[in-house]
């Protein structure tokens, strides 16, 4: 995996991923983000077993596709560090995630891609789209009930059934 990314465009998904990413590190992959490059995009996916978040940008320039995870928090860190405009080459080589950009060179750790844990989520015939607007205000309307750090787990979240 070789890719050229715009720092904006990877930070902005790495922000999205980073609220699902598991903080206490019961497995130490999902500390960790799956991160997929093909056809002239990546796709960043996130999850802690609970819950799974998914997100992608354009790439700048792909020389080889492939997939791979590493640290979300330490990745983004270094990311954000990078000066706005910087484009920044990713690659990967053996089991080291290799980042450059014009300012210096790094190297992440990273986990094989296929221990990674993801959701099987059946497409099914039609999707349920929903406006965000009209979601917010559900989840709003209904949000007072539920329980807020209650030991019975299942209290704490809310039942959505289609």
């Amino acid at each position: 995996m070789e890719i050229t990314v715009k720092k904006e465009d990877i930070v902005s998904a790495l922000n999205i991923t980073l609220g699902v990413v598991e903080k206490r590190q019961t497995l130490p992959i999902l500390a960790n983000v799956l991160f997929e490059v093909a056809e002239n995009r990546f796709k960043l996916t996130a999850t802690d077993l609970e819950s799974e978040v998914t997100t992608s940008g354009p790439l700048s320039n792909l020389e080889s596709s492939g997939k791979t995870t590493t640290s979300a928090k330490k990745l983004n860190e270094l990311c954000r560090l990078i000066p706005d405009g910087e484009e920044i080459n990713l690659s990967l080589n053996g089991d080291k995630l290799n980042i450059k950009t014009t300012h210096g060179k790094y190297s992440l750790s990273t986990l094989p891609s296929a221990d990674f844990p993801v959701f099987d989520i059946d497409s099914g015939d039609s999707p349920l789209i929903i406006p965000a607007k009209d979601l917010r205000e559900l989840i709003r309307n209904t949000s007072f009930a539920m329980g807020n750090q209650d030991w019975r787990h299942y209290l704490n979240g809310l039942y959505l059934s289609i």
